[in-house]
Protein backbone atom coordinates (compact mmCIF):
# COMPACT_ATOMS: atom_id res chain seq x y z
CA UNK A 1 0.00 0.00 0.00
CA UNK A 2 1.43 3.36 -0.66
CA UNK A 3 1.69 6.13 1.52
CA UNK A 4 -0.36 8.93 1.35
CA UNK A 5 0.77 11.76 -0.78
CA UNK A 6 1.61 15.37 1.25
CA UNK A 7 -0.49 18.16 -0.12
CA UNK A 8 1.12 20.73 -2.96
CA UNK A 9 0.99 23.44 -0.15
CA UNK A 10 3.22 21.46 2.06
CA UNK A 11 5.89 20.55 -0.29
CA UNK A 12 5.61 24.57 -1.42
CA UNK A 13 6.26 25.89 2.16
CA UNK A 14 9.35 23.23 2.69
CA UNK A 15 10.40 25.09 -0.47
CA UNK A 16 10.25 28.13 0.52
CA UNK A 17 11.74 27.58 4.10
CA UNK A 18 14.99 26.04 2.24
CA UNK A 19 15.34 29.21 0.26
CA UNK A 20 14.92 31.00 3.66
CA UNK A 21 13.43 34.09 3.32
CA UNK A 22 13.62 37.27 5.08
CA UNK A 23 12.02 36.47 8.41
CA UNK A 24 10.02 39.16 10.64
CA UNK A 25 9.42 42.99 9.94
CA UNK A 26 11.36 45.86 8.96
CA UNK A 27 13.29 47.83 8.00
CA UNK A 28 10.81 50.19 6.98
CA UNK A 29 11.26 52.20 3.75
CA UNK A 30 11.82 55.59 5.82
CA UNK A 31 13.83 54.02 7.95
CA UNK A 32 16.30 53.10 5.27
CA UNK A 33 16.15 56.65 3.77
CA UNK A 34 16.83 57.97 7.40
CA UNK A 35 19.53 55.68 7.25
CA UNK A 36 20.77 56.56 3.74
CA UNK A 37 20.98 60.40 4.72
CA UNK A 38 23.10 59.92 7.57
CA UNK A 39 25.71 57.45 6.22
CA UNK A 40 25.42 56.78 2.73
CA UNK A 41 26.63 53.05 1.55
CA UNK A 42 29.67 52.07 -0.32
CA UNK A 43 29.42 51.89 -4.11
CA UNK A 44 29.20 48.41 -4.99
CA UNK A 45 26.19 47.63 -2.01
CA UNK A 46 24.12 50.33 -3.98
CA UNK A 47 24.87 48.85 -6.93
CA UNK A 48 24.26 45.10 -5.69
CA UNK A 49 21.00 47.02 -4.30
CA UNK A 50 19.75 48.33 -7.60
CA UNK A 51 20.58 44.52 -9.34
CA UNK A 52 18.64 42.73 -6.79
CA UNK A 53 15.74 45.36 -7.45
CA UNK A 54 15.33 43.39 -11.12
CA UNK A 55 14.10 40.57 -9.33
CA UNK A 56 10.77 42.16 -7.11
CA UNK A 57 10.54 44.36 -9.86
CA UNK A 58 9.99 41.39 -12.58
CA UNK A 59 7.57 39.90 -10.35
CA UNK A 60 5.30 42.63 -9.85
CA UNK A 61 5.59 43.44 -13.62
CA UNK A 62 4.44 39.22 -14.13
CA UNK A 63 1.80 39.85 -11.70
CA UNK A 64 0.10 42.98 -13.02
CA UNK A 65 0.00 41.19 -16.63
CA UNK A 66 -1.59 37.59 -15.16
CA UNK A 67 -3.90 40.09 -13.44
CA UNK A 68 -4.55 41.78 -16.62
CA UNK A 69 -4.84 38.49 -18.30
CA UNK A 70 -7.49 37.14 -16.11
CA UNK A 71 -9.47 39.95 -15.87
CA UNK A 72 -9.61 40.04 -19.80
CA UNK A 73 -9.94 36.18 -19.92
CA UNK A 74 -13.68 34.51 -20.88
CA UNK A 75 -13.25 32.75 -17.12
CA UNK A 76 -16.43 33.05 -14.89
CA UNK A 77 -15.68 35.48 -12.26
CA UNK A 78 -15.30 33.58 -9.57
CA UNK A 79 -12.61 32.05 -11.23
CA UNK A 80 -11.38 35.14 -12.07
CA UNK A 81 -11.23 36.12 -8.30
CA UNK A 82 -9.87 32.96 -6.85
CA UNK A 83 -7.31 32.52 -9.85
CA UNK A 84 -6.15 35.79 -9.87
CA UNK A 85 -6.21 36.07 -5.72
CA UNK A 86 -4.01 33.02 -5.93
CA UNK A 87 -1.83 33.68 -8.78
CA UNK A 88 -1.07 37.62 -8.60
CA UNK A 89 -0.63 37.24 -4.71
CA UNK A 90 1.84 34.54 -4.38
CA UNK A 91 3.98 36.49 -6.94
CA UNK A 92 3.08 40.05 -5.10
CA UNK A 93 3.73 37.82 -1.73
CA UNK A 94 7.18 36.72 -3.21
CA UNK A 95 8.23 40.45 -4.85
CA UNK A 96 7.41 41.94 -0.91
CA UNK A 97 9.88 39.07 0.30
CA UNK A 98 12.64 40.05 -2.16
CA UNK A 99 12.10 43.84 -1.35
CA UNK A 100 12.46 43.53 2.25
CA UNK A 101 15.65 41.85 1.33
CA UNK A 102 16.85 44.26 -0.55
CA UNK A 103 16.29 46.76 2.21
CA UNK A 104 17.80 44.55 4.46
CA UNK A 105 21.24 44.69 2.82
CA UNK A 106 21.11 48.68 2.15
CA UNK A 107 19.93 49.09 6.37
CA UNK A 108 21.84 46.24 7.74
CA UNK A 109 24.35 44.97 5.57
CA UNK A 110 22.34 41.37 5.97
CA UNK A 111 23.57 40.69 2.50
CA UNK A 112 22.57 37.06 2.41
CA UNK A 113 18.78 37.73 2.80
CA UNK A 114 18.93 39.44 -0.03
CA UNK A 115 19.56 36.94 -1.85
CA UNK A 116 15.91 34.77 -1.14
CA UNK A 117 14.79 34.64 -4.88
CA UNK A 118 18.33 33.40 -6.43
CA UNK A 119 17.83 30.56 -3.67
CA UNK A 120 14.11 30.07 -4.51
CA UNK A 121 15.53 29.88 -8.37
CA UNK A 122 18.09 27.79 -7.56
CA UNK A 123 15.77 25.19 -6.31
CA UNK A 124 13.44 25.59 -9.36
CA UNK A 125 16.33 25.61 -11.93
CA UNK A 126 17.83 22.43 -10.22
CA UNK A 127 14.17 21.30 -10.81
CA UNK A 128 13.24 22.57 -13.86
CA UNK A 129 16.55 20.73 -15.19
CA UNK A 130 16.01 17.32 -14.20
CA UNK A 131 13.18 17.88 -16.13
CA UNK A 132 14.22 19.22 -19.53
CA UNK A 133 17.15 16.69 -19.56
CA UNK A 134 14.51 14.06 -19.03
CA UNK A 135 12.21 15.52 -21.73
CA UNK A 136 14.99 16.08 -24.51
CA UNK A 137 17.78 13.10 -24.04
CA UNK A 138 15.41 10.73 -22.78
CA UNK A 139 11.88 11.43 -24.50
CA UNK A 140 13.41 12.86 -27.80
CA UNK A 141 11.83 16.12 -27.91
CA UNK A 142 13.01 19.12 -29.71
CA UNK A 143 14.40 21.43 -27.91
CA UNK A 144 12.97 25.37 -27.65
CA UNK A 145 15.02 29.12 -27.23
CA UNK A 146 12.65 29.64 -24.50
CA UNK A 147 14.27 26.63 -21.49
CA UNK A 148 17.09 28.95 -21.12
CA UNK A 149 15.13 31.90 -19.66
CA UNK A 150 15.05 30.27 -16.10
CA UNK A 151 19.02 29.72 -16.35
CA UNK A 152 18.91 33.36 -17.16
CA UNK A 153 16.44 34.39 -14.77
CA UNK A 154 18.67 32.62 -12.18
CA UNK A 155 21.91 34.00 -13.60
CA UNK A 156 20.88 37.50 -13.21
CA UNK A 157 19.29 37.01 -9.35
CA UNK A 158 22.92 35.84 -8.49
CA UNK A 159 24.43 38.77 -10.36
CA UNK A 160 25.08 40.72 -7.42
CA UNK A 161 26.83 38.99 -5.27
CA UNK A 162 30.53 39.21 -6.97
CA UNK A 163 29.95 43.20 -5.81
CA UNK A 164 29.32 41.96 -2.31
CA UNK A 165 32.57 40.35 -1.99
CA UNK A 166 34.73 43.75 -1.89
CA UNK A 167 36.57 45.01 0.97
CA UNK A 168 34.74 48.41 1.04
CA UNK A 169 31.05 45.87 0.82
CA UNK A 170 32.35 43.39 3.54
CA UNK A 171 33.05 46.49 6.07
CA UNK A 172 29.44 47.71 6.00
CA UNK A 173 28.14 44.84 7.94
CA UNK A 174 30.40 46.17 11.34
CA UNK A 175 29.62 50.01 10.71
CA UNK A 176 25.56 49.65 10.41
CA UNK A 177 26.10 47.12 13.67
CA UNK A 178 24.02 49.58 15.66
CA UNK A 179 21.02 48.99 13.32
CA UNK A 180 20.85 45.54 14.14
CA UNK A 181 19.81 46.39 17.70
CA UNK A 182 16.12 46.96 19.24
CA UNK A 183 14.95 51.11 19.30
CA UNK A 184 15.21 52.51 23.20
CA UNK A 185 13.64 55.95 24.23
CA UNK A 186 15.97 56.59 26.71
CA UNK A 187 18.86 54.59 29.20
CA UNK A 188 16.27 53.10 31.17
CA UNK A 189 14.56 51.41 28.47
CA UNK A 190 18.21 50.33 27.07
CA UNK A 191 18.61 48.16 30.14
CA UNK A 192 15.08 47.03 29.72
CA UNK A 193 15.84 46.01 26.42
CA UNK A 194 18.88 43.87 27.47
CA UNK A 195 17.18 42.32 30.08
CA UNK A 196 15.17 40.57 27.08
CA UNK A 197 17.52 39.41 25.18
CA UNK A 198 18.29 35.82 24.71
CA UNK A 199 20.21 34.84 27.68
CA UNK A 200 20.85 31.42 29.55
CA UNK A 201 18.84 32.50 32.07
CA UNK A 202 15.89 33.68 30.38
CA UNK A 203 12.22 32.21 32.01
CA UNK A 204 14.38 31.69 34.80
CA UNK A 205 15.67 33.99 38.21
CA UNK A 206 14.34 37.36 37.83
CA UNK A 207 16.75 39.96 36.12
CA UNK A 208 19.53 41.91 37.77
CA UNK A 209 20.80 45.52 36.39
CA UNK A 210 23.88 46.06 34.33
CA UNK A 211 25.77 49.02 33.94
CA UNK A 212 24.62 50.96 30.99
CA UNK A 213 27.33 53.30 28.77
CA UNK A 214 26.46 55.72 25.94
CA UNK A 215 27.12 54.11 22.29
CA UNK A 216 28.41 57.00 19.55
CA UNK A 217 28.45 55.72 16.16
CA UNK A 218 28.36 57.02 12.37
CA UNK A 219 24.78 55.61 12.21
CA UNK A 220 23.28 56.89 15.66
CA UNK A 221 23.88 56.87 18.91
CA UNK A 222 22.94 54.53 21.68
CA UNK A 223 23.46 52.19 24.37
CA UNK A 224 25.65 49.57 25.46
CA UNK A 225 24.47 47.29 28.79
CA UNK A 226 26.98 45.34 30.33
CA UNK A 227 27.96 43.05 32.87
CA UNK A 228 28.04 39.44 34.41
CA UNK A 229 24.92 37.26 35.33
CA UNK A 230 24.55 36.81 38.68
CA UNK A 231 23.25 33.55 38.76
CA UNK A 232 25.03 31.80 35.62
CA UNK A 233 27.96 33.91 35.54
CA UNK A 234 27.84 34.18 31.74
CA UNK A 235 28.90 37.67 30.14
CA UNK A 236 26.54 40.32 29.38
CA UNK A 237 26.77 42.43 26.64
CA UNK A 238 23.84 44.23 24.44
CA UNK A 239 23.47 47.32 22.81
CA UNK A 240 20.52 49.51 21.76
CA UNK A 241 19.92 52.30 19.36
CA UNK A 242 18.25 55.29 19.89
CA UNK A 243 14.25 55.42 18.80
CA UNK A 244 14.35 57.85 16.20
CA UNK A 245 10.49 58.03 15.70
CA UNK A 246 7.69 57.93 18.71
CA UNK A 247 6.28 54.96 17.78
CA UNK A 248 10.05 52.95 18.54
CA UNK A 249 11.13 51.50 22.11
CA UNK A 250 9.85 49.18 24.22
CA UNK A 251 6.35 48.25 24.12
CA UNK A 252 3.22 46.63 26.13
CA UNK A 253 4.11 43.35 25.46
CA UNK A 254 7.99 43.50 26.25
CA UNK A 255 6.95 45.04 29.81
CA UNK A 256 4.57 42.70 30.06
CA UNK A 257 6.95 39.62 29.69
CA UNK A 258 9.32 41.12 31.99
CA UNK A 259 6.71 42.25 34.56
CA UNK A 260 5.85 38.28 34.43
CA UNK A 261 9.21 38.01 35.25
CA UNK A 262 9.71 39.71 37.89
CA UNK A 263 6.84 38.99 40.06
CA UNK A 264 7.42 37.95 43.56
CA UNK A 265 6.19 34.23 43.73
CA UNK A 266 3.16 33.17 45.25
CA UNK A 267 3.01 34.02 48.67
CA UNK A 268 6.31 35.67 49.24
CA UNK A 269 6.54 38.68 51.45
CA UNK A 270 8.61 41.69 51.80
CA UNK A 271 9.95 40.59 55.52
CA UNK A 272 11.91 37.87 53.19
CA UNK A 273 14.45 40.48 52.86
CA UNK A 274 15.51 39.80 56.87
CA UNK A 275 16.29 36.07 55.78
CA UNK A 276 18.30 36.87 52.44
CA UNK A 277 22.11 36.96 52.49
CA UNK A 278 23.78 39.81 50.87
CA UNK A 279 23.77 38.58 47.47
CA UNK A 280 20.00 37.36 47.60
CA UNK A 281 19.66 40.75 48.86
CA UNK A 282 21.44 42.36 46.15
CA UNK A 283 19.11 40.76 43.84
CA UNK A 284 15.52 41.09 45.41
CA UNK A 285 16.88 45.05 45.29
CA UNK A 286 17.42 44.70 41.77
CA UNK A 287 14.46 42.61 41.10
CA UNK A 288 12.36 44.91 42.89
CA UNK A 289 13.77 47.96 41.12
CA UNK A 290 12.99 46.34 37.57
CA UNK A 291 9.58 45.91 38.78
CA UNK A 292 8.87 49.42 39.86
CA UNK A 293 10.16 51.08 36.70
CA UNK A 294 8.15 48.09 34.42
CA UNK A 295 4.70 48.91 35.87
CA UNK A 296 4.87 52.75 36.15
CA UNK A 297 6.00 52.52 32.18
CA UNK A 298 2.81 50.34 31.84
CA UNK A 299 0.67 52.07 34.07
CA UNK A 300 1.77 55.57 31.50
CA UNK A 301 0.18 53.51 28.46
CA UNK A 302 -3.01 53.77 30.28
CA UNK A 303 -4.41 56.44 28.26
CA UNK A 304 -6.34 59.27 30.73
CA UNK A 305 -10.21 58.45 31.34
CA UNK A 306 -9.40 54.30 30.18
CA UNK A 307 -8.96 51.64 32.50
CA UNK A 308 -6.34 49.18 30.29
CA UNK A 309 -3.27 49.42 27.86
CA UNK A 310 -4.80 49.61 24.78
CA UNK A 311 -4.35 46.67 22.35
CA UNK A 312 -2.46 48.64 19.56
CA UNK A 313 0.19 49.85 22.47
CA UNK A 314 0.70 46.04 23.41
CA UNK A 315 4.08 46.27 20.95
CA UNK A 316 7.20 44.44 21.20
CA UNK A 317 7.19 40.64 22.52
CA UNK A 318 3.86 38.92 22.11
CA UNK A 319 1.48 38.60 24.78
CA UNK A 320 0.28 34.78 25.42
CA UNK A 321 -3.61 34.40 23.53
CA UNK A 322 -4.85 33.37 27.10
CA UNK A 323 -3.56 35.93 28.73
CA UNK A 324 -6.26 37.81 30.73
CA UNK A 325 -7.34 41.48 29.95
CA UNK A 326 -6.94 42.63 33.81
CA UNK A 327 -3.37 42.19 33.15
CA UNK A 328 -3.14 45.67 31.51
CA UNK A 329 -5.65 47.09 33.91
CA UNK A 330 -5.04 50.21 35.41
CA UNK A 331 -6.07 48.29 38.95
CA UNK A 332 -3.63 45.59 38.94
CA UNK A 333 -0.96 47.29 38.02
CA UNK A 334 -1.07 49.66 40.69
CA UNK A 335 -1.60 46.76 42.82
CA UNK A 336 1.78 45.00 41.50
CA UNK A 337 3.83 48.49 41.69
CA UNK A 338 3.13 49.34 45.36
CA UNK A 339 3.55 45.43 45.80
CA UNK A 340 7.29 45.95 44.09
CA UNK A 341 7.87 49.24 45.82
CA UNK A 342 7.29 47.21 49.11
CA UNK A 343 9.61 45.07 48.94
CA UNK A 344 11.60 47.73 47.14
CA UNK A 345 11.76 49.32 50.56
CA UNK A 346 12.18 46.18 52.75
CA UNK A 347 15.46 45.97 50.46
CA UNK A 348 16.72 49.16 50.77
CA UNK A 349 16.18 49.28 54.71
CA UNK A 350 17.65 45.60 55.41
CA UNK A 351 20.74 47.10 53.65
CA UNK A 352 21.05 50.32 55.29
CA UNK A 353 20.84 48.23 58.54
CA UNK A 354 23.35 45.60 57.77
CA UNK A 355 25.73 48.80 57.02
CA UNK A 356 24.89 50.33 59.93
CA UNK A 357 25.33 47.24 61.69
Amino acid sequence: MTSARRPPVMETRKVLAAARPPVGPGPSTAAVLRGWSRVRPPLPVVLAAVLLLVVPLALLAVAVRYAVSIAGGDWPLLGKLVGGFLLCGVLVMLAALAFRGVKRVVHLGSFSEGFFPARLLTIACVVTGLFLVKYVLVDGEPTDPTMVVPFVALAVAWAPWPLLLTTSAQAWPRRVRLRWSRPARDVEEAGLLALLAPHPCRGGPPPARYAVDPVLAETGSGWRVHGTCPWCGAPVDATARGAEVPGEGVGGGDLHALARRVTPPEGEQPDVAARCDDVQLALLRSRSLVGVAVHERLLALVPEGADVVPARLRTGTPVPLMTPETAFGRAELQQAAERHRAFLAAAEAEVARRRRG
